[in-house]
């Protein structure tokens, strides 16, 4: 384990938590712009956000079976580094399907990154003896309100995704560099278990009430933004107030529930 104090490694595990929930907002925020550069209509937007999601699922079994065989701080920062590569990519897109390929990659790092960043948050809950998840979790959403806010000046600026998105890339890359000096470094333990197992009763129903709760968050994350824009005709500066406002409240449900 590493040689850190506890309170360290729980800081630098929060800030990769944070790192994690900062790239995805700094997405979002910019949804309506992006879809208005692209000229793409609502159904085909919906069509190009499915993407993220496919590779989501696509990585599951994957990203998990990696973070048992090669240990979670190598994978953590792995994908972290790539989630913010995939996001400057995302900036870059030129059309429908070079912003699918994008999105795609990006739910892959995401996934991975989701798995690898939990793994570490056991090992420090372990060193508390008491449960702090819902901390990790909170800061996440944090960074979320911080995206979205981020996101909401850069609009106020004129600046475009490309600009904005590459802003954060280089963030994430450099608190990354920092970060990984404190970060709890497990012994990596042989992985013999198969590759994917199938899910008892009990997880199903655990699946099950995730996959609605993520139906809601998944509605918000992608299409308050266009809401704004398109619906409620806010101002330029406010189309992300809305996104602003749903991620505060999920931070201070998550640090006080």
């Amino acid at each position: 384990m590493s040689q850190h104090s506890r309170t360290t490694q729980r800081i630098a595990v929060g800030f990769l938590f944070f790192l994690h929930g900062l790239c995805f907002s700094t997405w979002a925020s910019r949804i309506p712009d992006i879809q208005q550069k692209l000229k793409l209509t609502e159904v085909s937007l919906g069509m190009v956000l499915f993407a993220l999601p496919i590779g989501l699922l696509a990585s599951m079994p994957l990203s998990g079976w990696l973070t048992a065989r090669y240990g979670s701080s190598k994978i953590v920062l792995g994908a972290i580094l790539s989630y913010g590569l995939i996001l400057s990519f995302i900036g870059l897109a030129e059309d429908q399907y070079e912003l699918i390929l994008a999105l795609f990659l990006f739910g892959v790092a995401s996934n991975t990154v989701n798995i690898a960043v939990n793994t570490q948050a056991l090992i420090v809950e372990a060193l508390y003896h008491r449960s702090i998840m819902a901390s990790f979790h909170g800061l996440w959403s944090l960074a979320g309100f911080s995206g979205a806010a981020l996101g909401s000046f850069m609009i106020s600026k004129g600046n475009s995704p490309q600009f904005h998105f590459f802003i954060v890339t280089l963030f994430i890359f450099g608190a990354a560099a920092i970060v990984s000096f404190f970060i709890p470094k497990a012994v990596r333990k042989e992985n013999k278990g198969p590759l994917f197992v199938l899910p008892d009763k009990s997880i199903l129903i655990y699946g099950l009430i995730a996959f609605c709760c993520m139906t809601c968050e998944g509605a918000m994350f992608d299409w308050s933004g266009v809401y704004f824009k398109k619906v409620v005709l806010a101002e330029k500066g406010w189309v992300g107030v809305g996104y602003s406002a749903f991620m505060s409240t999920m931070a201070l449900g998550r640090f006080f529930c």
